[in-house]
């Protein structure tokens, strides 16, 4: 009998050290009335709190109203203007009501825009942003869609090495349509704004500007002639490439990079010899060093 007695006393004890070890990886939300919620909050905003009971997915959520403050696994506390009557709740539900007066529910204590306790990106990846390609100063829609699917498929293949993980162009381009974001709203948009919609870590935006340009030939023989005549002009292709990286903070990464090739001369790093692609060759080493400086 004593045996048995003190086996249950030591599950009891070991019953309570295991709810206390988990207690301290929730949240505690305190009610107005008195009473103590363990929870994962997930989100807070003007009005109302959302949040998990421990093992579910479920969001549940409560009107600030309702609430004297949430004591965070942290240790962090955050207030509320509680409501003053004494133990009574409010007559208006402990769930949020989203017919309720929104002038009822305003809450000094709490900014106007929402606060995400999980972090809205996921870390080590990288969404790259639609290039816009000026051509002649002409905006080409087929070639900033080629030249942002290059560079993602380069990126796609090579990034992986440093930890990053690219997301598809398809994807990208998805989130930003049911967003409601355009070509021409996209130069108008934030990165911030752009994070949220794409939820990566990292944002690469890129300018492409190529442009027809002609040189006149000069050699040794045309310095000691007599004659005024001009030496005939050889025609060539200027690239310039504007690269920018955004991580969850600030721009960490800004490179322009410029080159001018005639018409008789080789083209490097790329295998078809056509002048229309040549933007190619400098859009590879442009992203080659991008990665070879580590700034993922």
């Amino acid at each position: 009998m004593m045996k048995s007695l003190v086996l249950l006393i030591c599950l009891l004890c070991s019953t309570t050290i295991f709810s206390q070890g988990n207690i301290s990886n929730n949240d505690i939300i305190v009610t107005s009335d008195g009473q103590l919620i363990q929870a994962k909050v997930v989100k807070v905003t003007d009005e109302a709190i959302s949040f998990n009971y421990p093992g579910e997915s479920v969001i549940n959520e409560i009107n600030v109203s309702n609430l004297q403050k949430i004591v965070f696994a942290s240790g962090r506390t955050q207030a509320f203007n509680a409501s003053k009557a004494t133990g009574a709740l409010p007559k208006e539900s402990s769930f949020s009501n989203r017919n309720n007066n929104p002038a009822e529910q305003k809450n000094p204590l709490i900014p106007k825009e929402d606060i995400y306790l999980l972090p809205q990106h996921k870390e080590n990846t990288l969404a790259v942003i639609p290039f816009s390609f000026m051509k002649n100063g002409k905006y080409e829609d087929r070639l900033s869609g080629e030249a942002t699917t290059y560079a993602t498929s380069f990126l796609e293949k090579n990034a992986s090495q440093y930890g990053i993980q690219v997301q598809s162009m398809n994807t990208t381009i998805d989130k930003l349509i049911n967003s409601g974001i355009n070509h021409k709203q996209l130069r108008e948009s934030s990165p911030e704004d752009l994070r949220k919609i794409l939820g990566t870590e990292f944002l690469l935006s890129a300018e492409l500007k190529e442009s027809s340009s002609q040189k006149n030939k000069n050699n040794a023989s045309s310095f000691y002639s007599n004659s005024n005549a001009t030496a005939p002009a050889s025609s060539g292709t200027k690239t310039v490439i504007s690269f920018k990286l955004y991580d969850a903070t600030s721009e960490k990464y800004n490179v322009t990079f410029t080159e001018e090739l005639m018409a008789n001369e080789p083209i490097k790093n790329y295998d078809t010899p056509k002048q229309p692609q040549r933007w190619k060759s400098s859009m590879k080493y442009v992203l080659e060093q991008f990665l070879l400086s580590k700034s993922l």
